[in-house]
């Protein structure tokens, strides 16, 4: 259970908000009272937050007056606390207090699968669904989304300048489509681009992207497919007919000359070790 838990590392950081509480913005933008293992813990952050919400000094007297009105003070461990010796550099200690936080989610997730699945006998359905909700909710507690800092934006935007840069005149500066038209009109897909390829029915749309996939395993890229309607099989079926210009129609009822097969076998092999990895689950969603 130690391994879940780091009462020190707790104390630190509580203290160092103590001894310096123009970190405490800093700090409660990373954690959640719940993160804390020791629950006089939580109650001294959840003291903090409401001393901050309130414009009230951070300190000892005023936490002290805090915990009392809330009837959660506890003498020893306040001791313990500001006995503990405050950090200049926090970061790793948030990093360390939140991993086991999550790790303690888990367990307890863990518990309450057995308990639904054994006790309650619930549906698999319901129980996997359920797993899904909450293993969804702990992954959103241990991301971090805060504003970034305009120090941080600029040297981003320097690197990613000095990258173009090293580029010299070339048109292509981001992914490769596969196709050089597309290419010289969009510079390549860039890093983070939401790219949406829209058009009617049967317009060839999946041939498109699965072109643009099959250059981009070809450069010995990992492409990752997410197929909300069509097979896996089909998919490859569909890539397969690209990369041996055989029809996509003999493909499907396996009509084929000697030299066809050849074609394909190799084709097989190769796209075999390529880093493509399909989801043809169905139930993917932009989040």
């Amino acid at each position: 259970m130690e391994n879940m838990y780091n009462l020190n590392i707790e104390r630190a950081v509580l203290s160092a908000i103590i001894f310096d509480p123009e970190i405490y913005e800093e700090i409660a933008a990373k954690l959640s009272p719940h993160d804390f293992y020791l629950p006089f813990h939580q109650h001294v952050f959840l003291s903090m937050e409401e001393l901050s919400r309130e414009e009230k000094p951070i300190d000892e007297e005023f936490l002290r007056a805090k915990l009392i009105a809330l009837g959660k003070f506890d003498e020893v461990a306040m001791l313990d606390l500001l006995s503990a010796n405050p950090i200049s550099n926090t970061a790793a200690y948030l990093t360390e207090i939140k991993a086991k936080s999550s790790k303690r989610a888990l367990a307890t997730l863990a518990t309450e699968i057995k308990k639904v699945v054994i006790e309650d006998d619930l549906p698999a359905e319901e129980v996997m669904n359920l797993v899904e909700k909450k293993l969804y909710e702990i992954t959103q507690n241990n991301t971090n989304e805060d504003f970034r800092e305009s120090k941080e934006i600029t040297l981003s935007m320097m690197d990613e300048i000095n990258r173009l840069k090293a580029l010299g005149n070339s048109k292509l500066i981001g992914t490769d489509t596969g196709f050089k038209n597309l290419n010289d009109r969009t510079s390549g897909f860039g890093k983070g681009d939401l790219v949406i390829i829209a058009a009617r029915p049967a317009m060839g749309k999946t041939a498109l992207v699965l072109n643009m996939a099959l250059k981009a395993i070809e450069r010995n890229e990992g492409v990752a497919f997410f197929s909300l309607e069509m097979p896996a099989e089909q998919l490859m079926l569909r890539m397969l007919s690209a990369k041996t210009s055989i029809p996509l129609q003999a493909l499907r009822v396996g009509d084929l000359r000697d030299e066809q097969w050849s074609q394909l076998a190799a084709a097989t092999d190769d796209i075999a070790k390529k880093k493509l990895f399909v989801d043809d689950g169905g139930y993917a969603t932009i989040h």
